[in-house]
């Protein structure tokens, strides 16, 4: 095995409560243990999600995960902004790069009235461990910095006969912050999205 070999285990645990007359709850839980030979640690990854039938169209679901990443790219700015150059991508070594941990939670419901399929999902992200290269004269080498990501995701379906038609709709905020030697420099940008596409089928 190589330098970056990463060791997995998975656990996972499903739960349904239902009672006659009553709506339906649903729960997941899961864990997995993820070693990393490069730091010699156990990552452990919790993860839940669940949801709630309000009634026969329409579901309450919501979630929460942890993830590691261990080939990262290093983020590079110019003028303040994320860089458009091509990425550079390396294995964290838990020292000068470190191993990117993700926390993501999300809230949404789903449901089909009336032949249409409707799907609206608010999540938030917050990501620890980011990596950059500083080349001041204060300071040369790796900086690490966070991210924090809100946003919502928004998809809507109908299906007439021969025809499907659906419109996906984005929304999403991200926060970059590096603690560079001149001031905390935070970069954000606002990214939106709309597409609608017909399908004959």
């Amino acid at each position: 095995r190589g330098l970056g070999d990463v060791y997995k285990r998975q656990l996972q645990t499903k739960a349904n409560l239902c009672s006659p007359g009553a709506l339906l709850w649903r729960a997941e839980i899961g864990l997995r243990l993820q070693y990393y030979q490069p730091t010699k640690k156990v990552y452990p990854e919790p993860r839940i999600s669940g949801s709630f039938q309000i009634n026969d169209q329409w579901i309450l679901k919501a979630g929460y995960g942890e993830n590691h990443q261990f080939p990262l790219e290093i983020i590079t700015f110019d003028a303040q902004r994320l860089s458009a150059t091509t990425p550079l991508w390396t294995l964290a070594d838990g020292q000068r790069t470190q191993v990117l941990a993700s926390k993501e939670s999300s809230f949404g419901i789903s449901g089909q009235p009336k032949g249409w399929l409707i799907d609206l999902e608010l999540y938030q992200k917050k990501v620890d461990g980011l990596s950059t290269f500083g080349s001041t004269i204060q300071n040369e080498g790796f900086l690490h910095g966070n991210s924090r990501s809100k946003g919502l995701d928004l998809l809507i379906k109908k299906r007439w006969k021969n025809f499907r038609t659906w419109a996906i709709y984005s929304l999403s905020k991200t926060e970059w912050r590096f603690p560079f030697p001149e001031s905390p420099t935070t970069v954000s940008y606002t990214h939106l999205r709309a597409h609608e596409t017909p399908e004959h089928l």
